[in-house]
């Protein structure tokens, strides 16, 4: 399996079309959720993938909200047929090397499905908030300072 970590500016056409499409099985068909799944932050997004025999079979993005001077990583999804393998964690802790290195921002910020909430405590990351829907599936905000 090979991760990858490329910028919008820097991905192939295809691998974004494999990414994007990933998302969408994921997302709106398995999950059932009607909804624009891209939007303006892909654009500036670090895309991360993972590779198997040349089919992505995850994915998630990440990307710096200037507003607020944040960090946030978004869009987290694996192939069905790669869940409970070890992809995501790996994935993610890439990920947050990643964002350590090349970004000055000390906390890392997320919205987890909360059937994923000890999913992202094993990765150091903290509940904020209160619940909320989010396309009728129940989120909650999370963070993690990458330390």
């Amino acid at each position: 399996m090979k991760f990858t970590i490329q910028h919008y500016k820097q991905i192939s056409k295809n691998d974004l079309f494999d990414v994007l499409a990933l998302r969408t099985k994921v997302f709106i068909v398995e999950q059932n959720c009607a909804y624009q799944e891209l939007d303006e932050n892909d654009k500036n997004s670090y895309h991360v993938f993972c590779k198997n025999n040349g089919t992505i079979v995850a994915v998630l993005r990440i990307y710096e909200d200037d507003s607020n001077d944040k960090i946030l990583i978004g869009r987290v999804a694996v192939h069905e047929d790669y869940r409970n393998s070890g992809i995501a964690k790996k994935m993610m802790m890439d990920s947050l090397t990643f964002i350590k290195i090349n970004f000055n921002s000390q906390m890392v910020y997320l919205s987890a499905q909360t059937y994923l909430i000890n999913f992202y405590i094993s990765l150091g990351f903290e509940t904020n908030g209160e619940e909320f829907l989010e396309d009728g599936i129940p989120h909650i905000h999370m963070s993690k300072k990458n330390s």
